[in-house]
C-alpha cells in the first residue's frame, strides 16, 4: 500500500530536487521505447507508469508556485516603491501654502536638506507620506536635518509651477 507520509515529506523537498524529480520524470514518461530499452529501464517504467506521473505533475505543480512565489519576492520592493512614489505626485499636486513654502526651499536653494521642527505637523505630515525624512537623530537647537526624497525632488523640479 503507498505511504501518504512519505508523499507530504517529499513535498517538503528544497526547489531544486523538486525541479530535479521533474526532469527525471518527465524524461522517464515521454521518453521513447527504444531510449528506455537502451538504459535498461523499458520494465521499470512500464510498471511505475501511474506513479511516475504522479510525481511529475506535482514535481511541476510544486515548481511552478515556488517559481511565482519566489518571482512574487523579488518584484515586490519595486511594485511597492512605486505605489507610494504614485501616491506622492497625486499628492504633491495638492499642497496646502505652508507645504508648499516647505518643500520650495529644498527647490529654490538646490539643496535636499534642510533644518525644520521636529514637532510640527506639517513636517510630521510629509515624513508620514514619505515625502521628506529626517537625516539624522541627533538635532541641534534650529531642528533636524530633513531630506527631501529623490523621487520628490526630481518631480519638483520638473514641475515647480506645483509650488507656486
Amino acid at each position: 500500500m503507498f505511504d501518504f507520509s512519505k508523499l507530504i515529506e517529499g513535498l517538503k523537498l528544497p526547489t531544486k530536487t523538486l525541479v530535479g524529480l521533474c526532469f527525471a520524470a518527465g524524461l522517464l514518461i515521454f521518453s521513447s521505447e527504444g531510449f528506455l530499452k537502451s538504459l535498461g529501464l523499458d520494465s521499470f517504467v512500464n510498471s511505475y507508469r501511474p506513479y511516475i506521473g504522479a510525481v511529475f505533475v506535482i514535481s511541476v505543480c510544486i515548481s511552478v508556485v515556488s517559481g511565482v512565489a519566489a518571482f512574487a519576492t523579488f518584484i515586490n520592493p519595486w511594485l511597492v516603491q512605486a505605489y507610494w512614489i504614485r501616491l506622492g505626485r497625486k499628492r504633491l499636486q495638492r499642497l496646502n501654502p505652508e507645504e508648499k513654502e516647505l518643500l520650495a526651499y529644498y527647490i529654490k536653494n538646490q539643496t535636499r536638506s534642510q533644518k525644520l521642527d521636529i514637532k510640527s505637523g506639517t513636517v510630521n505630515a510629509l515624513v508620514q507620506e514619505k515625502i521628506i525624512v529626517r537625516g539624522s537623530h541627533l538635532g541641534t537647537y534650529y531642528g533636524f536635518d530633513y531630506i527631501i526624497q529623490p523621487w520628490a525632488w526630481e518631480y519638483l523640479n520638473e514641475n515647480p509651477h506645483l509650488l507656486e
